[in-house]
Formats: structure tokens, sequence, C-alpha cells
């Protein structure tokens, strides 16, 4: 009999090997990693927890718990699209990293840094997982750095916050385990909440703590940084609600609402003002992210009854756009030997599939209309323009901003082709982000599309309720 976690976890490392020998065909190194990873977001999706298959002559109890050095391990409903999204990101990102190389090491890293990240999704305590989170971004340094030379800022800033988060988390846990000690002591829960605060801040990486996300962006392989920052979001995001619902009393001590809504108020603002004054597609693609992510954490903060599905429509909508920007970024660069406005000049003449999706993945993370973040942004803006027309006129003038920068970039694209030897774009590549813009034009048309996969996503999350001393 094999364990849910066991398949889950330990078939991407054991297709890594094989990827890792396969590492200089790329054909067969990303078929066989997309494969594992696509095949393992409908394990998750189609299996649930409770249920026992038979796969490849072995049974599988998928809610069966493991324990590997000393962690509990246990797919649990509330884990199950957080899994999956994070294996059909990764398939994803490895099939379009088959036309347009980002690095070699990508694949079977990928694969293991895949692993890690589901990890933290099953592990139990949930004050562990911020150290399977801290191995992940040591690993990610490898992909971030892609065997280039040069500078390591991006890959340095990605690493420093998740390492600075877990020591609080460890204290945090020490906390906990004092009070069995003496219950009618309130100390341990106050230095608990406290604690998981400065944790989560630096895990967030919102404004002031933001630096690693530009970083990225600006350094990193495109198809990397997407998958490092949504795969990162989506973990520490599922961690927050988690430990949210299974201590409920860190609401005595926080006001996690209005801490979650003014953060993300001033990650907006401040992301898109400085998008607006930026030179290259990568740092601008940068603050266009932190600007939605501060838009999905002020959705988080409204609560009640809708402020949960709305920040799960919105984060949808966020991975499709900065896979849209991402696939087109890679394409620019790959082609254009760089991504500053002045070395991809003209470029939209040679490689314009490739320049719609960067343009539309960059506005989509503003809410412009006909993209896929445009009903989520809209929603958050009424509510906020009824309850706190303050709040509502800073995340306008944030979408401003971003929007203000990439038509700064698009009067580059037009303009006079700076590299006359700019090859055409890969036609699979092209294909894919033709499908990502219809996709794209198709949530923005009907939302209601994501009614029952938002349903899903809000329901699972609820299912924790446990609470671990």
């Amino acid at each position: 009999m094999i364990a849910g976690p066991t398949l889950v976890l330990g078939l991407p490392l054991l297709a890594a090997v094989l990827v890792y020998l396969l590492r200089r065909w790329a054909l067969a190194a990303a078929g066989l990693a997309a494969a594992v990873a696509g095949g393992l977001a409908l394990i998750t999706w189609h299996w649930p927890p409770q249920a026992t298959v038979y796969f490849l002559g072995h049974t599988v109890e998928m809610g069966q718990p493991i324990t590997l050095l000393g962690q509990h391990l246990t797919l649990t409903p509330a884990a199950r699209p957080l899994l999956t999204f994070t294996c059909s990101l990764a398939a994803a990102c490895f099939l379009y990293a088959w036309r347009i190389s980002q690095g070699r090491s990508f694949f079977p890293l990928g694969l293991v840094l895949l692993s890690l990240l589901n990890t933290a999704a099953v592990t139990q305590p949930l004050t562990r997982a911020p150290l399977v989170l801290a191995f992940a971004a040591a690993l990610a340094v490898y992909i971030i750095q892609a065997g280039r030379p040069g500078s390591t800022r991006g890959a340095l800033r990605w690493l420093i916050f998740p390492v600075m988060a877990f020591p609080f988390f460890l204290v945090a846990a020490w906390c906990l385990s004092q009070v069995p000690l003496n219950p009618d002591d309130l100390a341990p829960f106050a230095a608990t909440a406290r604690f998981l605060a400065y944790g989560f801040l630096f895990l967030l990486m919102a404004v002031p703590l933001h630096g690693a996300v530009p970083a990225l962006t600006a350094e990193a392989p495109p198809l990397v940084s997407a998958f490092l920052l949504l795969s990162h979001n989506a973990v520490v995001i599922f961690l927050l609600n988690g430990f949210l619902r299974a201590y409920p009393w860190l609401a005595d001590y926080h006001d996690v609402s209005r801490w979650l809504l003014w953060m993300g108020l001033i990650t907006a603002g401040w992301s898109g003002l400085l998008a607006a004054g930026q030179r290259s597609f990568g740092r601008l693609w940068g603050y266009a992210s932190l600007f939605d992510f501060g838009c999905l954490l002020a959705a988080l903060g409204l609560g009640g009854p809708w402020g949960l599905p709305l920040a799960a429509s919105l984060f949808i909508a966020r991975s499709v756009a900065l896979l849209l920007g991402a696939m087109g970024l890679a394409a620019l660069r790959h082609r254009a030997r760089g991504d500053s406005f002045q070395r991809a000049s003209g470029a939209a003449r040679r490689l314009p599939w490739s320049v719609a999706g960067l343009l539309a993945g960059g506005v989509g993370l503003a809410g412009l209309p006909l993209t896929a973040g445009f009903p989520g942004h809209w929603a958050l803006l009424q509510f906020l323009g009824q309850q706190m027309p303050r709040a509502a006129i800073i995340l306008l003038l944030g979408a401003a901003g971003v929007i203000v920068g990439y038509l700064r970039g698009l009067r580059a694209l037009l303009g006079p082709l700076h590299d006359p030897e700019v090859e055409r774009e890969p036609r699979l590549a092209s294909g894919l982000v033709a499908v990502l813009l219809l996709v794209s034009l198709l949530l923005s048309l009907r939302p209601q599309l994501l009614e029952d996969l938002v349903s899903t996503i809000t329901t699972a999350l609820g299912t924790i309720v446990e609470v671990q001393l």
C-alpha cells in the first residue's frame, strides 16, 4: 500500500532524477517534467483525500498520513486545490520552457521545488511549514541564477525573506508548547500572535519588504519568476488562512482584516507609483505583480462572506496574467537579447504574439477591461468605493501608474526596430500565448465561469479546523 503523500511528494523527486539525465534534450526533459506535473494535478483533483485507488498495480490510500523526519504529512481537503494549482502551474511552465529555454536546471530542480512546495501544504503542525519554504527558497536560488554569471541580487533577495521568517515561526511554536504547562497564563498566546505576525510580514513580501519581487523579475528567467511568485503566494496565503482557522484566538490580539487591508492598499499604491517610471519590462512586470498582490491582500482584508471568494477570483486571474506576461517577456528576452525599452524597440514587428501577451498580462494585473483581472478588480473597487472611497482612489491611482508604465513600453515596442536581426517567435510559444489570451478574454467577458471553481476553493479552505498546540 502506498500513502497519498508518498505518491504526490515522491513522484516528482523520482522523475527529477531521470529529467536531470535528459536535461540536454529539451524535448524529452520538458515532456517528462510536464507529464509528471500534469498527471499529479489530475490525481490530486480527481482523487479526494478519503479515496482508495489503484495506481500502477498498487493500492493508494490518499488520506493515509506519513511521518518524515519527525513531521506529519497528510493530504487534507483544504490542501487539495493548492496541490492541483502548483502542479498545473509547473506543467504549463515546463511546456513553454521547451521552446524558450529557462535554463537547463529548470526541469529537474523545478520538480524538486514542486515537491517541496507541496510538502509545505501538507505539513502538520502548521508552524513547521515555513521551514520547508526556507528550503524551497534555498533551492530556488539555482533556477533563478540559471547558470548565469554576474549579479546575484535577485537570488539573494528571494532567499533572505523566507529564511528570516522561519525563526519567528519557530519561536511561536515554542510559545505554543508552553500553553499546557500553565493554561491560565495568557502571555504565551500574546507572544505567539506577535511572532506569527512578524513571520508573515516577511513571507508576504509586501511593501516595505517587497525588494525581492522586482529583483526577481528583473534577473530570473520569466517562467521561473512566474512559477516562484504564484506558488509562493499560494502557499503563504494557504498558511495564513490555516493559522487563522486553526487558532481563532489570534484575532483577539491582532485585527487581521484591517492589517491585511492596509498592507494591501499601501502595496498597491506604492507599486503603481514605481511602475510608472520603469525603463525595463522585467522590473515593470514585477511592480505590476506587486500592485495586483496588494489588491488581493486588500480583498482578503475585507473579510465577510465574500472577501475570500473575491480573493480566490483575483488569484485565478492573477495566475493567467502572470503566465501571459512571463511568456511574452521570455520570448522578448530570448529574441531581442534584453528587456529594456531601448533594447525592445520595434520588437512588435517581429514578435507580435509575444508582445500581445506581454502587454495583456501586464495591464491584466492592473485590472484593465477585456482582461481576466477586470471583473475582480472592478468588484473590489465597487465595494471600496461605497465603504472606503479613499481606498478606492489609492487603487485607481496605482492601476493608472501600471498602465502608464506599459503605455511607455508600448511606445518603445512600436518604435524603430533596434536590432534588425531579431528572429520570429517559435510557433508553439505563439500558440500557448494565443490560448492564454483567449482564456483571459473569456474570463473577462464571462466571469461566472469561475463560480464553481471559486466555490470549491473557498469550501476547501474552510475545512481547516484542527487546533494543534
